[in-house]
């Protein structure tokens, strides 16, 4: 009797835990996104400090956009998602990806000019634990 109550008690605390998201933590991105009119490589190449507790963070497409432009990320499993909600060009955007290996993939959609391609590798000290 005593190890079934035991085991019922584990059980139901490995459920519990399971259920339970665990937090991301923060990650450090080089991000590349669409491609340049002429073919030849990214539109825009930076690197942001992804955060994923709510709390803003700099995500310009690339260094020349200056500061003024904020997003806030979402994560679970190797799912990403990242709003920009604030643009110095008033592009706001929103990107959803999947991670694989040190790499985020996906496609991300601004209010100018539509969907497109864009990917981020995670730097090697800030990879996704599986």
């Amino acid at each position: 009797m005593v190890w079934t109550i035991c085991l019922i008690v584990v059980l139901g605390v490995g459920a519990y835990e399971l259920r339970v998201p665990k937090p991301i933590p923060p990650e450090h991105w080089h991000t590349t996104e669409g491609k340049r009119a002429d073919g030849s490589g990214p539109a825009f190449q930076n690197d942001w400090e992804v955060r994923f507790n709510g709390d803003t963070f700099q995500c310009a497409p690339n260094p020349d956009f200056g500061p003024n432009n904020y997003c806030r990320a979402a994560g679970w499993g190797n799912v990403r998602a990242v709003e920009r909600y604030q643009s110095a060009n008033n592009n706001m955007c929103t990107f959803f990806g999947r991670v694989e290996g040190d790499t985020v993939t996906g496609d991300y959609h601004c209010n100018i000019g539509g969907t497109f391609r864009w990917s981020a590798t995670i730097s090697p000290s800030h990879k996704m634990t599986p």
